[in-house]
């Protein structure tokens, strides 16, 4: 599965998951119903391997992402070199999620109590 790809690229250092605050957890991945949410540090390295492990799991299962339908964004601290490079390893153009998931607004910016 995408997930034990993923997990396994954690375990072995080739994937850093994000950390919201020290000591907390990282997290990689969160997966709902056909949706998938991918979290990786901004780097060449790290987007060749979510590629790589996409790629994986295609040739797996058969099933293959549509790059027209992904979204991606970056934490305001992010060099937007850094972003462009990030997005072409992906092929990833589209910066805005849809404005709605599930017939919830999708939160704009940094995530607080008042959002959930």
């Amino acid at each position: 599965s995408l997930s034990a790809i993923l997990k396994n690229g954690v375990d072995t250092g080739a994937l850093e998951p994000v950390k919201i605050c020290r000591g907390a957890p990282g997290i990689s991945h969160l997966l709902f119903a056909d949706d998938t949410l991918l979290f990786f540090k901004e780097t060449h390295e790290q987007a060749s391997f979510v590629k790589e492990a996409i790629a994986s799991y295609a040739l797996a299962t058969g099933q293959h992402i549509n790059p027209q339908k992904c979204s991606i964004q970056f934490g305001e601290s992010c060099p937007e070199a850094i972003q462009q490079e990030v997005r072409h390893v992906l092929d990833v153009i589209q910066t805005d999620f849809e404005s709605k998931y599930l017939g919830m607004p999708t939160p704009d910016g940094r995530m607080h109590k008042g959002k959930f």
